[in-house]
């Protein structure tokens, strides 16, 4: 998850691949971290969505 906060710090495709490439990362590692990130954020939403507002 850190590696994708990091990742959305930087705004031209060449930082993002000097990041991963520094990293000694896979496209896996990368895959797997943004799959987490966006398992985490729908968890949240689910919860939000199905929690009673009153």
């Amino acid at each position: 998850m850190d590696l994708v906060l990091e990742l959305r710090k930087q705004f031209d495709r060449e930082d993002t691949q000097a990041i991963i490439r520094r990293k000694g990362l896979s496209v896996a590692d990368v895959l797997r971290d943004l799959e987490s990130a966006v398992n985490a954020y729908v968890d949240i939403v689910d919860e939000n969505i199905t929690k009673p507002w009153f």
